[in-house]
């Protein structure tokens, strides 16, 4: 997207505020703010080990390989966090090697650290064990995982909402940036235009053009009397521009041109959502997901945007996998965390979903081994079609404390649910799938039964869940 047609937006969706002269320009009435719901997926490209977080299994020895054990903790070292009666059976969280730095704890708001379960369940998070995704291949995972189908071009979550409420409804608001996108699978069959931002730092580029500096947040070009002198020229010129136009189409484009020149329009407005100094302050590589974060829930508070794909990698752990694993958790843990902080310090947590899937699971034992049949230090492992999956639908209060639905068995293979979302006797009931999730969260978003819901139907075995109530 251009500075310009950036600016333009901006403006247009309240973010500033607009001269006296924007009568002729892109009108807020044209680019209403959305108001939400919003919603957020999550991608773990790469496909995480939910047994290192809320599916462990100690030093079980999968009955089907007899290649060590599933994890490298004792069984009895599982840990059972309890959050308003409700029970998770998680791995202790350990980092391997120093024996007491617990990655599922992460300080909130600086300070002191907290568990992730107990500080999401305030407001509502649910645990979904025992997944298949009945493939083991990235590109396609990526693609099940956010989209619930691997068909060519199908569309995300994210996309088929943003279709959704933008076209589909009575009262369309015509939202300018329908699908914010920061990397991984990503696509929209062509039924909304996606934003992609996979190079935050131009932000700074494009809203502030007039400072010096990688990130234009250093010294500026031109200092405040300069700048002034330039602004009193460029207005004088508009109104005289304007004045002189009979024709309301000229003057509406001269004005639009002004609307996105004008340092009000920016630094004024755009700045009080987009604080850049503060943005550049979240690390770029070991928060990065956080500034993904930072920068979704402003266009949302802002009204800009309904739905964002955010992607964190680091998971594909052929090699020091506990290492790496515990990791890319303390990355995802602190964001999550910041994502239900900042989103209640906007005033939009209660108009928020959030969906946090990855392409596939890790096998139960690891590839390299001493003679006695133990992991060795750096021993990674390979891909797995079963996983976990966590959501936080706060809109409408659909995810409330703490949920913990389905599991896997010993092996690590997923056990079957009655409709009542309890556990079935061996080799009975639905198995959950990424499909079955999507199509209740299509429920949920009010997609389901729709015509775009039977333009891209999903492929499910067994009867629907209905995992929201």
């Amino acid at each position: 997207m251009k500075r310009r047609n950036f600016l333009k937006i901006g403006a247009a969706a309240g973010m500033a505020m607009l001269t006296p002269w924007s009568r002729y320009a892109l009108a807020a009435e044209d680019l209403r703010r959305f108001e939400g719901p919003y919603w957020i997926t999550i991608n773990l490209t790469g496909a995480w080990d939910s047994t290192l977080f809320c599916d462990p299994k100690g030093d079980l020895i999968d009955d089907n390989h007899n290649k060590g054990p599933i994890n490298q903790f004792h069984r009895d070292e599982i840990v059972s966090l309890d959050v308003g009666g409700v029970t998770a059976r998680l791995a202790p969280g350990i980092h391997p090697g120093t024996g007491n730095s617990y990655y599922h704890h992460v300080s909130a708001n600086g300070g002191e650290p907290v568990h992730v379960l107990s500080h999401l369940a305030a407001r509502g998070v649910t645990l979904f064990n025992g997944i298949d995704a009945g493939l083991t291949n990235h590109r396609s995972g990526e693609q099940l995982a956010m989209a619930g189908s691997t068909a060519a071009d199908f569309p995300t979550l994210a996309a088929m909402v943003a279709r959704h409420n933008l076209v589909d409804r009575d009262d369309p608001p015509n939202g300018p940036m329908p699908l914010l996108s920061f990397g991984g699978y990503d696509g929209t069959a062509n039924e909304v235009p996606a934003t992609r931002l996979a190079r935050l730092e131009v932000l700074g580029q494009i809203t502030q053009p007039d400072h010096i500096g990688p990130t234009n947040i250093g010294a500026r070009i031109h200092g405040d009397a300069r700048s002034d002198l330039i602004n009193g020229a460029l207005n004088a010129r508009r109104e005289l521009l304007v004045g002189r136009s009979l024709m309301p189409g000229r003057a509406a484009a001269m004005s639009q041109l002004f609307v996105a020149r004008s340092k009000e329009s920016y630094v004024d407005g755009l700045l009080n959502l987009f604080d850049f100094q503060e943005f550049e302050a979240i690390d770029r590589g070991s928060d990065a997901l956080k500034r993904q974060a930072y920068v979704a829930l402003r266009a949302f508070a802002g009204g800009l945007a309904v739905g964002a794909n955010l992607v964190l990698g680091g998971w594909d752990t052929h090699s020091n996998n506990d290492r790496g694993q515990a990791s890319a958790m303390t990355k995802l843990f602190r964001a999550l965390i910041y994502l239900k902080d900042q989103a209640e310090a906007l005033g939009i947590a209660d108009r928020l979903n959030i969906v946090v899937g990855s392409d596939f699971g890790r096998t139960t034992f690891y590839k390299s081994r001493d003679a006695e049949n133990v992991p060795t230090e750096n021993s990674g492992k390979d891909h797995h079609s079963v996983t976990s999956w966590m959501t936080m639908l706060w809109a409408n209060g659909r995810d409330n404390g703490l949920r913990v639905v389905g599991e896997s068995d010993d092996n690590v293979f997923a056990r079957g649910l009655t409709p009542q979302l309890e556990i079935a006797p061996p080799g009975q009931g639905t198995v959950l799938t990424p499909a079955h999730l999507h199509t209740d969260l299509r429920r949920v978003a009010g997609i389901g039964g729709t015509a775009l819901d039977e333009k891209y139907p999903l492929q499910i075995e067994g009867d629907p869940l209905r995992l929201w109530a």
